[in-house]
């Protein structure tokens, strides 16, 4: 039986999401894209599919012919995932890849796009500490739970950020899921955005 509050929670959270800044985002990966640039996504768990549903949609405009974007998921690779988190740690699977990439060439032209439903995920917060450090542009997506007034994902620090508020606590099941309905919308209007800037939709 569909509960009405949870509808009600999906619609608030879609609501205190800052419209401008989504599609000031979508220009960015579109300059980033023009300047021979390279996107980087990444998320957790379910975010992680949205990242690299993210990627997917940027890299593949419906009904256009041909691929559009360099774009890399982070978390796609398991083998590199379970191999740092097996010798290193957790903490550290995306900010080495991140460092790697950097060293590697990755800087000012480029740009990473992070997931976190918490607000707090550690390895979030590492990689984007080292995109920033390494001139990578940053955009952080995350959630805000009630009483949550200062996230350690800070989204003041980041290069751009995008905030889902719940009005629920972050350990919640409806904080997961209402956050998760909003950063699909927000992944799917990021692409459509880009992709209407890009020419690729009428």
């Amino acid at each position: 039986m569909i509960n009405k509050a949870n509808m009600e929670a999906y619609i608030y959270a879609l609501e205190s999401v800052d419209l401008d800044s989504i599609g000031k985002i979508a220009d960015d990966v579109a300059d980033t894209v023009e300047a021979g640039g390279n996107i980087l996504v990444a998320g957790n768990g379910g975010s992680h599919a949205i990242a690299q549903h993210l990627s997917c949609d940027l890299i593949k405009a419906v009904g256009f012919k041909g691929l559009c974007c360099n774009v890399s998921c982070l978390t796609d690779n398991t083998a590199i995932l379970t191999a740092i988190s097996n010798d290193i740690g957790y903490n550290d699977v995306l900010s080495l890849q991140v460092e790697q990439l950097a060293n590697m060439g990755y800087g000012a032209k480029d740009m990473l796009i992070a997931f976190s439903v918490s607000g707090r995920s550690r390895n979030i917060i590492q990689a984007l500490n080292v995109a920033r450090l390494r001139s990578i542009k940053t955009v952080s997506i995350a959630g805000l739970a009630f009483a949550q007034p200062n996230p350690t994902h800070s989204p003041e620090a980041q290069w751009r950020w995008v905030r889902v508020s719940t009005g629920h606590t972050s350990d919640s099941p409806i904080h997961y899921y209402t956050c998760e309905t909003a950063f699909s919308a927000i992944a799917h209007e990021i692409a459509r955005l880009f992709h209407i800037r890009m020419g690729n939709y009428a």
